[in-house]
């Protein structure tokens, strides 16, 4: 049971507590994987949360947050991934004989 003077705001803090926890600890899974635990967890935060309730406990700003950083983490990772592709290109192209 959550803490909290009104019963309503304990019951719907459980319930997104309950949400969050089914997720397990994300830092200890692969990058890609984090961003899909954190997007899933994002949806399941809105769709089973009416907006309403999400203001009540104060986790609006949270959430909103949490995807800003997830998307901005997302577009960097695939910003890396692409760099280092192209280099390996380039690297075949420049030295098609391999390391000499």
């Amino acid at each position: 049971m959550m803490l909290n003077k009104d019963p309503e705001i304990a019951e719907i803090a459980a319930h997104a507590s309950t949400l969050i926890s089914t997720y397990g600890y994300a830092p200890t899974q692969a990058y890609t994987d984090q961003t899909g635990i954190i997007n899933n967890l994002i949806n399941d935060l809105n769709d089973y949360l009416k907006p309403e309730e999400r203001e009540k406990i104060g986790i609006v700003d949270w959430v909103n947050d949490l995807d800003e950083s997830n998307k901005n983490f997302k577009k960097l990772y695939m910003e890396r991934v692409r760099y280092f592709k192209n280099k390996e290109k380039r690297k075949k192209r420049i030295n098609p004989y391999g390391d000499r």
